[in-house]
């Protein structure tokens, strides 16, 4: 593991660890919480002890190498470690209102329906990194419930991310994404999803991103690129890249086999792997994300 932590982060990660769980604390009421939207559910978060028992629970389940996690979010905040610990803070407390892991695959089955010729899989990369898909033209404004859109993207990113972690042993957890705006035009410009979207990668998926290409945006895309770059900050911005339909092939096939890389796009694939279809492989539609890290934790799969 001491190859992916730098020497001059293994003192930031230790310094973070210290401040984050310093027994002081530990009685002190976590400010600004939420209820969760769900009446039935009462919130388990009230201190700073609650808070780390479930971070630590988390991490437990989810991690290979725990220290990564807070890597990442120094990476994200440039080191300062004061930042990195008020997102992690806030990411345990947006799990718990959301009660990302008791949602299921089925609890999205109309939105999966919706999307599934807007977004979808593409294999991986040459890296090994699982690449996601989104046709702009196929996306109709205003169709899905922003109020879920957290909950579908926090969903599913962690199961893309946790199954890279397994294959390559924690070794290997970022995506790519292919924006292809063939056709695209202001009526499909939908502001709430960009900002559900974005948000939270941004905020809860930190150093997640490997690389964005942007295909095919025309000039007037510009318009609409620069009120969604207002919520993106500069760590993002520096993974966008722009390519032209002319360089489609030659930058993509930089990156993807010829046989993963789909035929729109200069390869020789036709296969395509919807939402539905790459989480129905993975757990039952009734199956809690609780209960797939609780079948899919690292230590059983050794």
């Amino acid at each position: 593991m001491d190859s992916l932590i730098s020497s001059q982060e293994r003192p930031l990660v230790e310094t973070l660890k210290q401040q984050l769980f310093d027994p002081a604390l530990a009685t002190r009421l976590i400010p600004n919480q939420q209820e969760s939207n769900d009446s039935n559910t009462l919130n388990s978060l009230k201190t700073m002890n609650d808070l780390w028992n479930a971070l630590n629970q988390f991490l437990t389940k989810s991690e290979i190498h725990p220290d990564l996690f807070y890597v990442r979010w120094l990476r994200a905040t440039n080191g300062d470690v004061s930042k990195s610990m008020n997102s992690i803070i806030e990411l345990i407390k947006w799990r718990e209102r959301i009660q990302l892991e008791k949602l299921t695959y089925s609890h999205f089955d109309s939105i999966f329906t919706k999307v599934e010729n807007f977004v979808y899989f593409m294999g991986h990369d040459k890296d090994g990194s699982p690449a996601i898909c989104l046709e702009i033209d196929k996306f109709v404004p205003g169709s899905l419930p922003y109020d879920q859109l957290e909950k579908v993207v926090g969903f599913v990113l962690e199961i893309v991310i946790h199954e890279l972690r397994l294959k390559s042993q924690g070794k290997l957890e970022r995506f790519v994404v292919l924006i292809d705006y063939y056709n695209w035009g202001l009526s499909l410009v939908d502001t709430k999803l960009d900002k559900a979207i974005l948000g939270t990668c941004q905020n809860y998926f930190p150093e997640r991103l490997k690389l964005a290409c942007l295909m095919r945006a025309p000039w007037l895309f510009s318009t609409a690129y620069a009120v969604v770059k207002v919520f993106l900050d500069e760590k993002t911005t520096e993974k966008i890249a722009f390519v032209s339909e002319s360089e489609i092939p030659t930058e993509l096939k930089k990156r993807f086999d010829e046989q993963v890389l789909l035929d729109r796009f200069g390869g020789k694939s036709q296969k395509k792997q919807t939402i539905k279809e790459y989480l129905g492989a993975l757990l039952g539609p009734n199956e809690t994300l609780e209960e797939y890290y609780a079948k899919r934790s690292p230590s059983l799969q050794h």
